[in-house]
Formats: structure tokens, C-alpha cells, sequence
């Protein structure tokens, strides 16, 4: 196993999340991605052997584990901004579909007789309300985590592969393109790799939060009593 500095270079801005990106995440994605072109009916239990095969090391204490892999990190200047969108409701599509019953909306049912006021659309409130919105952005030249695992291996999954092109949230209007991946030797990702979520405190500056500790991290299900290091929550 190698200690391992792995860059992300970024040609547009990312949007973070709520809690951080882990890198055995990332691979654990472009793995699975891969798997899936060979694999009829997967279930759970073909995804967690994919998950428990990554090329990391791990690290166990009190009969419970982690990869060595970190979270990913700015490296370099930060520019916080925001971006607006739009979201516009077709109200002739809406009225016409809850008409037929394709969709229930408010206490229009298809066939019943309502009264005048029942057949408002309403645009300012509920699901369906027009909207003018914004979510904040940050402008990064590159992002990097740190692991001990299997170069060779990684840089196939990661960087063969082709399925990491995007860091982040809303990756689908191109925010937080990658440029490029650069997978490097570096003796300091031997400590490195601990800027991370885990079930134990590894450092004085670790905290305690509630979070996943191993993919899938969005899934709520799978958070715990867990520690980060205090930059990272």
C-alpha cells in the first residue's frame, strides 16, 4: 500500500454539501458504476463486497473500521458566491393532469364537482409555487484528500474508469467540473488520511457529530454518534 496525495483540479465552482466528500466515496461510486455493467440483479450485498474490496487500507479500533482515506479539502484560495435559479410551473399542464387524476393536487379529483374556489391554482405556496431561488457556490482551483491504498489500482478505478467527472451538488448544470486527477506519492498522507469521519477521536481537535462513517454517506440510515476533525463540520 502507498501513501497517497490525490488532486482534483476544478474548472468551475463547486457546491458543497452538508457534510464532507469523502475520497473512498468517490472511488467507491466509480467502482460501483463499473460493476454494474456486468451485473443482472445486484443487491445489497453485491454492493457492500464492492465497497469492502476498495484498494485502501484500513484502520481498525474497538471492533469497528474505517478506510484510510480522507475527506477532500480546498487547497488554496476560496471564493464564496451564490447562484439564482428559476423553477416556473406549467399551470395548463398542472390543471389539465390533476383534471385526469394523473396527479392529485390540492382537492381536485378527477370526475368530482368542485366549486369555483376549489379549482385555483395556487403558484405562490406549496409544491408547486413559482420560485426564485439561490444556493451557494465556491470558487476552488483544486481540491485534495489523502489515503494509503493501492496506486495503481485507484488511478484505474478513478481515473480509467471515466465516472468522476463532477465534485459536489447540483453536478447536472456543471458545478464542480473536473479538469483533471493527479494521483501522487506523499509520506504525509500516512497521517493525513485521519481528516475524516470516524467512530473514535483520533486527534484533540476531533468533535463529535452525527454522521455516516462508510458509503453510502448520504444515506441516513447508516449516521452514527461519530468525530471529524473541527474544520470539517
Amino acid at each position: 500500500m502507498d501513501n497517497l496525495k490525490i488532486t482534483f483540479e476544478l474548472c468551475s465552482a463547486m457546491v458543497t454539501s452538508g457534510y464532507p466528500i469523502h475520497l473512498d466515496a468517490l472511488v467507491a461510486y466509480a467502482a460501483t458504476q463499473r460493476e454494474l455493467l456486468f451485473l443482472n440483479k445486484p443487491t445489497q450485498s453485491d454492493f457492500d463486497l464492492i465497497y469492502s474490496e476498495l484498494p485502501f487500507e484500513k484502520f481498525e479500533q474497538d471492533g469497528d473500521w474505517v478506510f484510510k482515506a480522507s475527506a477532500l479539502v480546498a487547497e488554496g484560495d476560496c471564493d464564496h458566491s451564490s447562484a439564482f435559479y428559476t423553477r416556473r410551473t406549467n399551470e395548463v399542464e398542472l390543471a389539465v393532469n390533476s383534471v385526469k387524476g394523473n396527479i392529485q393536487y390540492g382537492k381536485m379529483k378527477a370526475g368530482a364537482e368542485l366549486n369555483s374556489h376549489a379549482l385555483k391554482l395556487d403558484m405562490v405556496r406549496g409544491p408547486q409555487r413559482n420560485l426564485l431561488g439561490y444556493y451557494s457556490t465556491t470558487e476552488v482551483e483544486k481540491v485534495v484528500g489523502y489515503c494509503v491504498g493501492d496506486k495503481e489500482r485507484i488511478e484505474e478505478i478513478l481515473i480509467d474508469y471515466g465516472f468522476v467527472n463532477h465534485i459536489g451538488k447540483r453536478r447536472c448544470t456543471g458545478h464542480g467540473n473536473i479538469k483533471s486527477i493527479t494521483i501522487e506519492i506523499d509520506d504525509s498522507a500516512g497521517d493525513m488520511w485521519k481528516n475524516r469521519v470516524k467512530p473514535w477521536p483520533l486527534s484533540k481537535d476531533d468533535i463529535k457529530i452525527k454522521a455516516a462513517i462508510k458509503a453510502p454517506y448520504w444515506k441516513i440510515d447508516n449516521s452514527i454518534d461519530a468525530f471529524c476533525p473541527k474544520g470539517l463540520a
